[in-house]
């Protein structure tokens, strides 16, 4: 795992900024220059997602362990927000359950929090590794790619599907349909907000949380996953700032 940061290391307030599954921190680079002046962020990319020394992902939880163990190395043990896109999302929902760091705001976005069987992780490993096998081979087939995940995401995805692997694949999707919701969910100690598209197919899955207490719904007419993030950098910086 690698660690870009952005904004002042000794300001007050700092946020952490996750990104989703074959994207990178890079993802949040924009929204990041947003926010620098008042915060100090950190971007990590996750193990598999990057060419330097050509890690493989492993574990949700080992990843983040990764995480806290770079927080603690900086002494920070407290956030103004930490926000995941996708898989980044299941990162922040984990985060959150440790309940190590004191945290104001956390915004779970296009989290895929299903519940999955073996037969419906095995049809998702397949559906993520066709298109990145095609464009391993075929680069020109980035509109597989668009199709997928939206526009936004095409030159961040086109470029680390030359180093994502199968075994990459597999283990990032065995994160998911895995979540458990605790219980209770929300205990007063931090926002927090649930973030979709109208038009992604993880917001099926806030079905497990609809009716719970505390929690917040945002959700973007018209946005595919990850797609206001990306392409609403401005509205996005003003969410986490609230």
């Amino acid at each position: 795992m690698i660690f870009e940061t952005m904004g002042d290391p000794g300001t007050p307030k700092k946020g952490l900024l996750l990104h989703a599954m074959a994207a990178d921190g890079s993802q949040f680079r924009a929204i990041g220059r947003r926010l620098e002046a008042e915060y100090f962020l950190l971007l990590p990319t996750f193990d598999g997602h990057h060419q330097e020394g050509k890690t493989v992902f492993t574990t949700l939880d080992d990843q983040v362990d990764k995480i806290l163990r770079e927080l603690w190395r900086r002494g920070i043990t407290e956030l103004d927000f930490i926000a995941g896109t996708s898989l980044g999302a299941l990162a922040a929902f984990e985060l959150y359950k440790r309940q190590t760091l004191k945290v104001r705001k956390y915004v779970f976005d296009g989290g895929p929090f299903f519940l999955l069987n073996q037969v419906q992780k095995r049809f998702l490993r397949w559906r993520f590794w066709i298109p990145l096998a095609l464009l391993k081979r075929i680069p020109g087939l980035a509109r597989v790619s668009a199709k997928l995940y939206g526009t936004a995401l095409t030159a961040i995805f086109v470029k680390n599907m030359t180093f994502l692997t199968k075994l990459d694949i597999d283990r990032v999707i065995s994160a998911i349909g895995d979540a458990a919701i605790p219980e209770p969910l929300y205990d007063g100690s931090a926002r927090l907000v649930f973030l979709y598209g109208s038009r992604e197919d993880a917001y099926r899955s806030f079905e497990r949380f609809r009716g719970l207490p505390g929690l917040e719904l945002l959700v973007k007419d018209g946005c595919r996953h990850c797609q206001y993030a990306m392409e609403q950098g401005a509205e996005y910086a003003v969410m986490l700032r609230s």
